[in-house]
């Protein structure tokens, strides 16, 4: 069973508590009706095998170079890694999760941000334990350990002040408020995770002063750490990144949209200001050399060498579109900037030329090496990666491309289903292109299999025995027996993205992003019948700002196949015995998700309109020789990619940005509303008795990732009242649920980990009231 990491509410700062309550323990054998629902319980596992280095924020070398030290928001920890090949050392636990890390010039100590949960661990990095967590101010985003090792200074990014640490006392003795920060970031479509980065400050080498731009204004803030007190120096607009030189003499700061200001820091005055165009899009970077004679700034493109003698710039280097990193090399003359959108580049400051590109990862941020000519390039937000470069010969070239943690990772679960007999939940895993196996009523992980590229749809067959997964940048379905977890390729077109399984289980259909429609036996993985071209399929990501639609399903009967193709706004509907496309029905817009009724020759499907801005419609498909709309059901609300039939074909259940809208099918029409707690519904599962319906949703994405929250309700449908629910911290991808067994499951791609939700009381019941994470 996992374990449960305590944390703070998240909504804590922004009007109420937020507590969820959790029992922990073995469920027991299930009966198939669903009650009593006040024995509603929620369980959290953790994908993967512990320790794991899941979506790495920050990173340096230890001042020895021998290790690289990687603070890992999703799984609260640090990750150490050997730079001589990129493999895991070890992984060092943390009270929070961590956005940002510094470490003492000795390499005895580390301190990190947690930005979630409001404090800063102090790390033992010999001992390889958390010696403790501080409370500071709220969302705590960046740290750095004064030069004499004696405190530490933590930017609380939603107070705008500083938090000053003792470090032999392991607490806060002093908050200095009227520090603003600015922040960025990139989401994943993919992992639904997010990067965030903040302009550091800069502490004087005497360890006296914090200097720090105030990007809200026009001035530069002088913080006294020992009394408090504040002094603002007026400047040119958006002043958004300091530098500061080794002697401690001179400080630079880069504008966001234009200027370089050098500061003489014992004076606190302005001793040059230069109209440089810097440009930096989101937030402006900067770097100085060791003789403080140059300062480099990004600039969309790339980056530009400033001559702090004369203000003369360079033309843009590197050639990047969105420079987000700038880190110089150990030996002064080189900079390695990272691009927020993909790869790296090394730059000759002195010669003013770009030496190397490197196009490998999408690089978020760089940690260089102080001793010699390595660096570590991070993809964060997607594939959580790490390529370990070397700049000797002038060139990244990389040593090592590896994951944060440990093999194997199933990291980005986000796509589940389960298994009656056995049981299984069975889930793929985006980012780490792989399907992982658990034992529901134990939480335990049976087996990772590896699976093609890019998992992008899952199917079980009716007898649980096998599922077929599709990846995107693959061209085979991969078929598991889900008894020995073994895994077999099957052929079929490039880039498959949709996979269906027929009602008898014996057969699997295929639809690609190349219009083709592919079909195999499932007993002796051999194709049926050749390729039939239908209409194009969106290649967009299933990603967590939208529920995934359903693109491809079959008739109860198994005697048609309907397809939505996306960018043709129509459905293909083909008739399996001949196989053939027998109708083409255009839409008025995008169709997004589509189900047989159970019980009459009609087809439903959930489309976009003609207006941009207009609700979203169901259009009835009426089944027969002449194929094609009968009617069409307006919504009232956008995003309706979530669709549920009732087991008596007699009601539709559709899932939008804010609510589930009912549609009465025989009337043709929305007869109620039921506002989903969250808002954006990603979803359904409609029980068997016709009582009640299953809801999942999530808030929809802020800037503020700790606004995320995510609710499953068990709604009561004659009543249309919530009889129970849940709350999680993140975001649930998806529903599926077992009736037989009693267990829901979500899966919660941002924090790499499964919700299991049980509807029977547990042999031993604990409850604990917990923020899990």
């Amino acid at each position: 069973m996992s374990e449960l990491h305590a944390r703070r509410s998240l909504r804590e700062g922004f009007g109420r508590a937020f507590l969820v309550s959790i029992t922990v323990g073995l469920l027991c054998p299930m009966a198939l009706a669903l009650a009593p629902f006040d024995e509603l319980t929620l369980e959290v596992v953790s994908v993967g095998v512990s320790p794991e280095g899941d979506l790495p924020s920050d990173a340096q070398f230890t001042p020895d170079g021998s290790r690289i030290v990687v603070a890992c928001w999703v799984s609260q920890n640090l990750t150490l890694l050997d730079p001589t090949d990129g493999s895991f050392v070890e992984a060092i636990p943390l009270s929070g999760g961590p956005v940002a890390l510094d470490i003492s010039d000795d390499g005895q100590l580390a301190v990190t941000a947690n930005i979630i949960d409001d404090n800063a661990s102090i790390v033992d990095l010999s001992a390889g334990v958390e010696i403790a967590a501080v409370g500071v101010g709220h969302l705590p985003g960046l740290v750095q350990i004064t030069p004499d090792g004696s405190a530490a200074v933590v930017g609380n990014t939603f107070d705008g002040s500083l938090s000053v640490i003792d470090i032999a006392s392991k607490s806060e003795v002093r908050r200095l408020t009227g520090a603003p920060f600015r922040s960025s970031g990139a989401v994943s479509g993919i992992s639904g995770k997010w990067f965030l980065t903040y302009r550091d400050f800069a502490i004087t080498p005497d360890s006296q002063t914090v200097i720090q731009p105030n990007p809200d204004g026009s001035e530069i803030r002088f913080f006294n750490i020992a009394t408090g007190t504040m002094t603002a120096v007026p400047c040119s607009p958006e002043p958004s990144a300091v530098a500061i030189s080794e002697d401690g003499a001179t400080a630079v700061v880069a504008h966001r949209i234009s200027g370089v200001t050098v500061l003489d820091v014992a004076s606190q005055a302005i001793t040059a200001a230069f109209d440089v165009e810097t440009n930096g899009s989101e937030l402006q970077t900067v770097a100085l050399n060791p003789a403080a004679t140059l300062a480099v700034v990004n600039h969309i493109g790339g980056v530009r060498v400033v001559d702090l003698s004369t203000g003369a710039a360079s033309a843009v280097l590197g050639n990047l579109s969105n420079p987000y990193d700038i880190e110089l090399t150990a030996d002064g003359a080189h900079v390695i900037t990272a691009n927020k959108h993909g790869g790296a580049a090394l730059v000759d400051i002195v010669g003013e030329t770009t030496l190397d590109q490197y196009t490998g990862l999408e690089v978020q941020f760089v940690a260089v090496s102080p001793v010699d000519t390595r660096a570590a390039l991070f993809e964060a937000v997607n594939w959580e990666e790490v390529a370990v470069i070397d700049t000797a010969a002038n060139t990244l070239a990389p040593v090592a491309p590896v994951s944060p943690g440990p093999l194997p990772e199933d990291d980005t679960p986000w796509l589940a289903a389960i298994t009656r007999n056995g049981p299984r939940v069975v889930v793929a895993n985006a980012t780490t292109d792989n399907v992982s196996v658990y034992d529901p009523m134990t939480q335990d992980l049976i087996g990772t299999v590896p699976v093609s590229a890019w998992p992008f749809d899952l199917a079980l067959t009716p007898d649980g025995t096998l599922a077929v997964t599709v990846g995107r940048d693959a061209s085979a379905a991969t078929v598991i027996d889900l008894e020995s977890l073994t895994a077999t390729d099957v052929p079929v077109g490039l880039n498959p993205v949709e996979v269906e399984i027929s009602p008898g289980g014996t057969r699997a259909y295929v639809a690609t992003l190349n219009q083709g429609l592919h079909c195999f036996d499932l007993t002796t993985l051999t194709p049926i019948s050749s390729e039939l071209t239908i209409g194009q399929i969106d290649s967009w990501l299933p990603p967590q700002l939208h529920p995934r639609p359903e693109r491809l399903t079959v008739s109860p009967d198994e005697s048609l196949i309907a397809v939505s193709n996306d960018l043709d706004e129509d459905i293909s509907l083909i008739d399996v015995a001949t196989w053939t496309e027998t109708a083409q029905i255009p839409l008025p817009g995008k169709p997004y998700t589509l189900a047989f009724s159970p019980i009459s020759p009609e087809l439903y499907v959930v489309h976009e309109q003609a207006g941009a801005l207009d609700p979203d419609a169901v259009s009835i498909i009426a089944l027969g020789s002449s194929p094609g709309v009968t009617d069409t059901v307006e919504l009232t609300e956008r995003f309706a990619s979530t669709l549920e039939i009732s087991p008596d074909g007699s009601t539709l259940y559709v899932g939008t940005n804010l609510d589930v809208e009912i549609i009465d099918v025989i009337q043709r029409q929305v007869t109620s509303l039921f506002p989903a707690t969250n808002g954006r519904v990603t979803g359904l599962h409609a029980e068997s008795g016709g009582e009640y319906l299953l809801v999942c949703s999530i808030l929809e994405y802020h800037s503020m990732p700790e606004l995320h929250e995510g609710t499953f309700q068990v709604v009561h449908l004659p009543s249309l009242s919530t009889m129970d629910s849940v709350s999680m911290d993140t975001l649930p991808a998806q529903l599926a649920f077992e009736e037989g067994l009693g267990i829901a499951v979500m899966p919660l791609p941002p924090t790499d980990e499964l919700a299991l939700v049980g509807f029977y009381a547990f042999t031993t019941p604990t409850v604990r009231w917990e923020i899990y994470r």
